[in-house]
This record gives structure tokens, sequence and C-alpha cells, in this order.
């Protein structure tokens, strides 16, 4: 009995042993990063086994392998997986070989592996990896792997770094240790938000050679005097591309990406110079050169990740591009793509810039900078057009031409022969040795502002006008680089268009734009229907059957620029024996100079006549012109001789627009039949085709105001009429001046447009046709409206009478101030009228509004805008609620892009485009035609709807927003916990499960554990049913902290990653008083135990005596 007490006794100890030892962690396998050149983070992999590091064979080694043994050193996540010795050999023993992780194991012994020492290795095949490094990171919102807010880790814990002399050298370090390319930019003032917590690092001074961030000369961690408004970010170019090949540099050379952990090429089907930009703009390498072909650098190796890549030029990353998918390709290496860049030591910008003129700036000591005008001359231009590529130098402006811009000035007195390759090979005193202001800003403009479209190759387009006049006057032909003259087809051009081209020649404007009717079978081409101005490089196709040739006709002699219309600007002069442009003195041009110059450009009357508004003059200023107001050019004119203005007083010239517009035939002027005067002649507005930019509602708002009718309400096609005017409307919404984007039209006969305009009321400067500030008109003027004047009743029938839906915010001062006088009667409405001059109203002579308090209102949206068809609101076809029907939005011309496709994420805050496709599903069903470009101006896609209801197409848009996933939810369970004032507490060595989930949307995928603990962890479980279970064992002080979840899916042939979950903090109980508590416990135990086993052996002793004297 005694024996057996004994025994019962031990195993109660044995079990108290082990509620203090059970809680300790089991020792894992050790591993360590060796080798030559090796850091904490990379290096040579060795495991421990039997007593003996030995290395691990590179047979079979991937990413995956490599991220686990980042993972297992904490040192954040695997960037390569490099074999080969790498590193350098090791030595016997190869411990491991063919190791085949799914990447989620928490230790690379863990992994499938045949055994230990079971491999026919050398060391010339030992394995290694490259880990981005847990003591730098990237974070806040709108952060990415590549950009962000810089973060550091020391002593424990993450803080940020001060933007106090924060630069492109300090940001090239980031860039390269977080393995990202190069940096592209190098933001301070908390760009990407404010951080928190310590300010490890301020006055980082790289060099841009260093490794890390850390070992850049600093102050020392924590000696700063900054605030977090002053917290430095990075945006790098991304570390999925990079050029190639033999005779490649950092900005040329065959494109490779980087895609499922192995590095790929690039087809040359569809390859072109805007596939070429976004290459270009991510690399941070300039503008794009060429966009080359036929393995040009020589062929890569397999994979092949993508071909049909179809960008606009304006995506960020070469694979927000549109493409069928990674690897879906038929094409051979003889085929891989290549760029060559302009780098990033030029570039022209500046308001009104294109690719090939605008205000020049070159890179140095990584920061822009401008180029003083002092000595500045075509030699010079012509070395910056070949630099770029783009033909030689038309003129070279000063005086900040293009805008000023800002601090530095990098170079001055540049002497150019005109021979050189590139601009800083030209004799110059030195970067930054300059006495110049930014008004005196060098610029360019060079012939080669179109390129050919769909080209390997960079082909120059060139122009010419032959058979008029002069070298300024004739019909257009066009030719590519080493091609034949063509005459270009007169369909589908307008003014604006004509006037980049008389540009192009250095002809001054564009008077006119007409198109002769010819019909012959010859070569020529051809223009598209919806050719903007800005992408006109992009829009010719070549055709055999020419219908009407293009005549042209451009001003040689006086011009207007920087204006917001042909008809407006600063008047610049051209002598005909001195053949450069000028400027002229405000006080040497009279009304009847300004008639001459507003006749001579095809304008109407001289508006507006006054100095500098549209920037500084160029030297020199021309002579004092003496006009009689009937000479046909300014140049017939009386002159005297050439001086020199005083500043800010070149002639600025506004001329009316030489077109007007009506409506006929309706119950007001401001209701019906749309007829334009243009070349002197009335004829009604055609409706358009199909093929065309449909009408919408924010288009005939433009007419509308130019008639002072309010905005638009509806509007609609009637019955035929011959002949017709067509309109541009891409360029009617850019510009207020019908005679710039009246458009010449291979049909004179069609539907004509019918508006009806609000006559008594209208919103101004708001964001859509249905906000803005009320301006009511009485007595042919119109009038503000003040806040405190307007009920609810009013503003339903303000809304109602602008067919706009209920009424929603009401605020003074919300759309600014108004210009116009206070509308001195006070509304009465009841609420059911049809119009706001029907309600009755009260009086209110000498009214003023206080400050702030003219009536802004925002009418709600009486339809919408969806996705549907897919898991997620931020997938699917687009569909629009419109007149009360929701339909899908037709695309039969491939209109769509990523562009416009943003514009609709952006509207339902799904963030922005990440493919736009054409959908067909072969039933002909109702759908609203959508202006594209319309899209891209306005923030209400509803707004550009087509007029039309009556329209059936099988087409549809197919839009992926990148916030496509939903926030995770994160929970704590199966652990002792309880809860704590800001999360939950967690008993101290307990094992404890942190739950991700995500709302079911699509199948797989993988969650992301996200701690900032002392020891940050950052796991990878699969998604199982739309979450992962992360069990974390012996919760101890080290697992204190805030963990998030993001969650990781691939579908739609793109990788999306969701916003972090809201943060669950845990804490630990207390060591102490837990501990306490197990003491007393144990010993309270043990004494009870003690004193109940002393009486229960007494009690059996005597049992055990009188049984002996019974038996004795």
């Amino acid at each position: 009995m005694d024996l057996r007490l004994m025994v019962i006794w031990m195993s109660f100890w044995v079990r108290v042993c082990l509620l203090f030892t059970s809680s300790l962690p089991a020792a894992g396998v050790q591993i360590r990063l060796v080798g030559s050149g090796s850091t904490r983070c990379s290096g040579r992999v060795e495991v421990f086994h039997g007593g003996t590091w030995g290395t691990v064979c590179d047979d079979g080694w991937d990413l995956n392998d490599a991220q686990v043994v980042c993972r297992q050193m904490n040192c954040g996540t695997a960037v390569t997986a490099p074999g080969s010795a790498h590193f350098g050999p090791g030595s016997d023993p190869t411990w491991l070989h063919d190791v085949a992780c799914s990447g989620n194991e928490s230790s690379l012994t863990e992994c499938p592996h045949p055994g230990f020492g079971t491999e026919d290795c050398e060391h010339d095949e030992d394995a290694g990896v490259i880990c981005s490094g847990s003591h730098i990171r990237l974070v806040a919102p709108g952060s990415t792997r590549c950009s962000g807010r810089v973060e550091v880790f020391h002593g424990g814990t993450w803080g940020t770094v001060c933007d106090d002399g924060w630069d492109l050298n300090d940001a090239q370090v980031v860039c390269r240790q977080m393995n990202c390319g190069s940096a592209v930019r190098a933001l301070g003032s908390a760009r990407f938000g404010r951080g928190s917590g310590p300010t490890w690092l301020d006055d980082v001074d790289c060099s841009g050679s260093e490794s890390s961030l850390t070992e850049c000369p600093h102050p020392g961690f924590g000696t700063e005097d900054c605030e977090h408004d002053e917290d430095a970010g990075v945006i790098c170019s991304g570390s999925h591309i990079r050029l190639v090949g033999p005779g490649s540099t950092r900005c040329s050379g065959t494109v490779e990406v980087f895609h499922g952990g192995t590095w790929g090429t690039v087809c040359d089907d569809g390859w072109d110079l805007n596939d070429a930009q976004v290459v270009c703009r991510q690399l941070n390498c300039g503008t794009a050169l060429s966009a080359l072909g036929s393995a040009h650098f020589g062929p890569g190796s397999d994979p092949i990740w993508l071909h049909d890549v179809a960008c606009s030029g304006s995506e960020s990353y070469l694979t927000e591009c549109q493409h069928p998918g990674f690897g879906t390709e038929d094409c051979e290496h003889n085929e891989d793509a290549g760029v060559i860049c302009s780098g990033s030591q030029i570039r022209l910008a500046g308001p009104g810039s294109t690719r090939c003129s605008g205000r020049v700036e070159v890179f140095h000591g990584g920061t822009w900078g401008t180029v003083c005008d002092d000595g500045w001359d075509l030699n010079d231009a012509q070395v910056v057009c070949r630099q770029l590529n783009c033909g030689t130098a038309v003129r070279a402006p000063g005086s900040a031409h293009f805008g000023p811009g800002s601090d530095p000035t990098w170079l001055d007195d540049v002497a150019c022969s005109g021979n050189e390759s590139s601009l800083t090979e030209c004799p110059h005193p030195g970067f930054g040795t300059e006495d110049c202001e930014h008004d005196e800003d060098a610029g360019v403009i060079c012939s080669g502002l179109l390129s050919e479209n769909n080209s390997t190759a960079t082909e120059s387009v060139h122009f010419r006008l032959v058979g008029g006049a002069s070298r300024c006057h004739g019909d257009l032909e066009m030719k590519r680089q080493d091609g034949n003259w063509k005459p270009v087809e007169g369909f589908n051009w307008y003014r604006k268009l004509g006037n980049r081209v008389c540009a192009e020649l250095d002809c001054g404007s564009a008077v006119s734009v007409r198109d002769r009717w010819t019909r012959s079978s010859i070569d020529n081409w051809r223009i598209r229907s919806d050719c903007v101005e800005s992408e006109l490089r992009n829009c010719f196709t070549s055709e055999t059957y020419l219908s009407s040739f293009l005549e042209l006709n451009c001003s040689d002699s006086v011009r207007l620029v920087q204006g917001s219309s042909v008809c407006s600007g600063r008047l610049e002069v051209r002598s005909n024996q001195s053949r450069s442009w000028s400027s002229v003195c405000e006080g040497h041009l009279d009304l009847r100079g300004a008639q001459v110059v507003c006749r001579e450009l095809g304008c109407g009357a001289p508006g507006l006549l006054q100095g500098a508004l549209s920037g500084a003059a160029e030297a020199p200023v021309v002579q004092t012109f003496t006009c009689e107001g009937h000479e046909s050019a300014l140049l017939d004119c009386g002159s005297s001789g050439a001086q020199t203005c005083s500043s800010g007083t070149a002639v600025n010239l506004t001329c009316t627009d030489p077109d007007d517009v009506r409506l006929v035939g309706g119950a007001s002027h401001c209701n019906g039949k749309v007829q334009i005067k243009h070349h002197g002649e009335w004829r009604d507005v055609g409706y358009g085709d199909y093929s065309s930019d449909p009408w919408t509602l924010k288009a005939a708002d433009v007419i509308c105001r130019r008639l002072d009718c309010g905005s638009a309400v509806s509007g609609r096609g009637s019955g035929p009429s011959v002949p017709l005017w067509f309109i541009t409307l891409t360029c009617l919404l850019s510009t207020s001046a019908l005679t710039n984007c009246v458009r010449t039209y291979p049909a004179s006969f069609g539907s004509t447009l019918s508006l009806t305009c609000s006559d008594s009321v209208r919103l101004v400067h708001g964001s859509s046709r249905c906000s803005g500030r009320l301006e009511v008109r009485s007595n042919q003027s119109w009038s503000s409206v003040c806040e405190e004047d307007l009920d609810l009743n009013d503003t339903q029938v303000v809304c109602r009478e602008l067919d706009c839906g209920a009424p929603g915010l009401l605020q003074g001062g919300l759309y600014g101030e108004g210009e116009a006088p206070v509308w001195t009667s006070e509304l009465q409405c009841e609420g059911n009228e049809s119009a706001v001059l029907d309600c009755r109203r009260s009086s209110s002579a000498g009214k003023t509004c206080s400050n702030g308090t003219a009536a802004g209102l925002t009418c709600s949206d009486p339809g919408g805008v969806r996705l549907v068809g897919q898991p997620s609101r931020c997938a699917g076809t687009l569909e629009i609620q419109h007149q009360g029907q929701w339909r899908p939005v037709e695309d039969q011309y491939k209109r769509w892009d990523l562009k416009s496709g943003s514009a609709v994420c952006q509207h339902l805050d799904c963030g922005s485009a990440v493919s736009v496709n054409r959908t067909y599903d072969f039933t002909f069903k109702p759908v609203w035609l959508v202006s594209v470009p319309c899209v891209k101006l306005t923030s209400g896609p509803r707004d550009c709807v087509g007029l039309d209801d009556f329209y059936y197409h099988s087409s549809a848009v197919a839009v992926v927003c990148s916030d496509l996933l939903p926030q995770p939810n994160i929970s704590l369970s199966d652990g002792v916990f309880g809860v704590y004032q800001q999360g939950f507490r967690v008993l101290i060595g307990s094992d404890f499960t942190v739950t991700c989930s995500v709302r079911p949307q699509y199948p797989g995928g993988s969650f992301q554990l996200i701690c900032d603990t002392e020891k940050p962890l950052n796991l990878t479980l699969p998604a199982v049913n739309h979450s992962a279970h992360f069990l974390l064992s012996a919760m101890g002080y080290a697992h204190r902290g805030n963990y998030t979840c993001v969650y990781h899916v691939d579908v739609y042939n793109h990788s999306f990653s969701s916003s972090q979950s809201p943060a669950l903090y845990l804490t630990v109980g207390d060591l102490v008083r837990n501990l306490i508590i197990r003491v007393v416990l144990v010993h309270f135990i043990l004494i009870t135990g003690t004193i109940f086993l002393y009486f229960y052996c007494r009690a059996s002793r005597g049992r055990f005596r009188l049984k002996r004297r019974k038996t004795g």
C-alpha cells in the first residue's frame, strides 16, 4: 500500500514539473548563411545535423526553398535562390538535396527531401539565398513592395527616417537593398503618411553605392530634431524588369520581366514605342527612343513571359499593360523585344510640352535642373533633339517659353557645335555655375514630334504641303523614314489637329482645314476618327483608296502661342528677312493691327488685347506696326525699327471664335436643332455615326454655355439633313472654341442634333453636371443665390429642372463665391414645379450674401455605375444606370483602355484599373454608348453616356480594379487568453492561434501574418476555406505587439493583395504574478497532500496493528 502511494505521489510531482516545463519551446534545427560575400541575410545555406555543419545541394533549389530559409532566419522575403556555389563551395558533408518546399514551412528540414546525407552532389552545386533582410521596410497607405515610407529596425523597434538632406542617392541605396531596381523618386514631407514611434535616422548622406542604408554616413541612431511630417519615402522602379543582352546598358537591352521566381523575355508581337515608353519610365531611363524586335540584343532563354503587350504609354509598370497573361505565347527567342531609352540625363518638361518639345532639364547630383538661355541657340537645341531621337531642331526658345522651372539651374552658357551626342558633352562652365533666374529657362522644339505607330524601329514621320502658293499652303503629304511621300486622306481632320502639323512644319498656326474630293485608287495615309492632338503619332494607317485630299493652310508669318485655342495667345511674327519668330510689344500694335492679325489667322474679331498674359516674351522684339485695318497680312502693314519691350508687355491677343452656333425651331433660343456657322455657312450639326464618339450631355453642355443657356438637360438625333457640319467631341471637351473642332467628314448627310438647355438655372464650377454653385437667370443676366434663401422644396425644383437626382448637399461657399450679382428675389417653391421661374418669389432688393454663403448645391446622380458578373464588386462587366435602366457599355471599336478603366475604378472607390478588355456574348442586347475621352476628363462616368437610348450590340467592357479584395478579418483562438484594455492578454507559455479569414470570393490564395513584435514575424499560409490558422507556441514577451493579416490571390492573370486587417494587439500576462500563483498553488497542494498522507499513513498503521493483535 505504501509503495502504491509513493507511485501516486511521484506521478503527481511529475505533473507539477511538467506544468513549469511544458511551455518551453523546443530547440529547432539550426541553419546559417556563410561563404564569400555573405551577410546576415545572404549566403551559402548550411544546416546543422549530427553535430556537424553541412551544405545543401542546388538540385531543384528554387524560390520556395529560399523563402523558407529567409523566414527561418527572420530575413524578410526571398529575393533570389542562387545555386552553383554562388557564395563559394563549402566542405563535406552535403546534408540535403532535392529539397521540395511549398514555401509555407517554418523550417527547411520540414520540407520534403530524400533524407540527410543521401545525395550525389559536388560542392560546386552548393545552394544559397539572398533575402530582402529584416532591417528595412516600406510601409504606409498607398505603399507597395517597392514604394512607401522608409522604416529601419533598430533596438528592437521600427522607426522612420527624417527627410533632411534626403535625395536620390539615399533612395538608390534603399531600392538596391530592397531589390527594387533603381530609385525613381526620393520623397519627403510624409508623402506616404506620418509614421509613429522613434525617428531613427536623420541627415543621411549616402553616396549611392552603399549596400545598406545604415552604412551611409549619419549622426547616429536617434540623433534627430524632426517631426513625423518630415518622414522620408521612396518610389523604386521595381525589381520585376531589367535590360540585358550583348551590348546592353542600364537603359538599353533585351527586356526581361521577373515572374514566378524566374526571369523571362517579352515577345515583339505588337511591341511599339508606347510599350517601350513604359519600360523606360519604370527604369527611370528617360523617354523611349526605339522599340526593337527580332532579338536585336541577342536571343534570351526560356521562358517567354509576355507577348501582345498593349500599353497606352501612361502605365507605371509594364505588367500593368494589357496582355493575354503570363506564359501564354507562341513566340521564339528570335522575336525577343528590346528598348533603347534616352537615359535619365535629359528630359523635356513644362506646360504644353510634348515628347519632342518643352523646357530642357538635365539630371545631375540626384536632381533635375534647368538650363539657362544665355547663348542658347539652334546648335544647342540640335544636340538635345538628336539625344532624344526627335529629328532636327526647329526652334531654340528661351525666356521660359514652356514656363519657369524650379531650382537648381544646372547649366549656363552652353556652347554646342551641334555634333555632340549629348548636351553635357558641350562646353559649359560647370554644373551649377550660373547667374540666371528661371524666367530665362531654355527650351526646344524639334521636328520629330511624330513617330510611327506599331513599329519596332524609331522611324520619324515627315510632312510637307504641295501644290499651294507657298510651302505653308497646299495638300498634305506624309512619309515614313526611308519611305515614299503619300497623300493624306482628308477625312476626320479638324483645325486643332492641323495646327499640330503646322507647328511641325514651322509654319505658324492652322488657318483652315478642308477636304477636296478625288476618289482615286492610290496609296495614302488615313487618320483614325477618334484621333486627338496629343496622340497624332499613333493615328495613321496605310490605305490603297483615296477619297479626298486634305488641304491645309498655315499662317507663314504670324501666330498666337501658349493660348487656350488657335485664336488666342502671345503674338509672334516672323519677317521675310530673319525667318525667326519674334514677339511684339503691347504698345506697338493697335486695334486695327489686331484686326489684321485675327483676319490673317482665320479667326473672328479681336477681343482682349493686353500684355504678357500668355508667358514672357522672347528677344528680339520686332518693329511697331501701323495698319489701316484692311490689310490681308500683318507684314503688309507699315512698320518702324525694332525695339525692346519692357518686362511683361509682349502682346497677348484673343480673337473671337469665327464660328457661331444657334438653336432653331424650338420654343426658345435655348431649345431646338443645333446649327453652326463655319467657313461663313450655316449648317445643321450632324448627330454622328457609331464609329465616332457619341454626343453626351457633357459635350452638349459646351453648346448650351456658349449660348448662355445654362446647362444641357436633354438631347436627341432628329430627321436627316443635307449638308451637315460634324464636330470632334474630344476636341470640344478640351476647348471652348468651336472653330478648333469642326471636322472634315466623309458624309455630308445624316441625322441632326437637337438640344434642350435649362433657360433659367445652372450649376457652375462643380465636379459634375449635377453639382456646383447655383445661379439663376432673370432679365437676361445670371445671379448667385444666397444659401439662406433656399429650402428643400427649392432645391428639389432645381435638381428636377436640370434632370438630376434628388438634392443632396446644400452648403454656402462650397463651389466658390459668385462673381455674378446676388439674385434679389427669394424663392418660395412648393416642390412640384417643373422650373425655378415657375415658383413664387418675394423681393429682396439690394440683398447681398455674406462671405461664404453663395449657395452650392449637389444633386444626387439619378443613375449609377457598377461592375457585375464576378465575385468582387471591383471586377466584372461595366454597367451604367441611365434613364432608369441598367445596361452594359459597348466597346465595338475597342476604345476602352486602362486610363478610362481607372476612371471607373476610382468612381467606385476600387483603386485603379489592372485590366480592361472587350468581351462578346454573341447576343444583341440594349447597351449604352459611352464617350471614352469624356470618361477620362470627368469624375462622373454617367455624364458621358451617349444621348442614344436605342443602340443594340453584343460587345461589352470588362474591368478589373486593383482594390479587388475585401479587408480580411483577424481573430485569436485556441489559446489561454483574456480581454485586455488594448486587445487580448495571453498567458505566458501558452500556445495560441491567430486566425486570418476573408469574405468568400475567390478560391485559393494565401494569408500573410505580419507582426511588429520585438522579433518581427512575416508568416504565410495557404488559404483553406478562405481562412488560415497560424499556430504560435510558447507565448512570451517577444510576442507582444500588433498582428495584422493580408490576403493574397492570383486571379485574372494578376496578383492581388488586400489591405491590412484591423490590428490585433496581444500582450502577455504578468510573469511574477503568475509565478507567485503557481508557487503558492504548488505549496498549498504539497502541504495539503503531505498532511493527508501523514494522517492516512497513521490510520493505516493503526489498522495494521489492530489486525495483528486479532490474528495473534
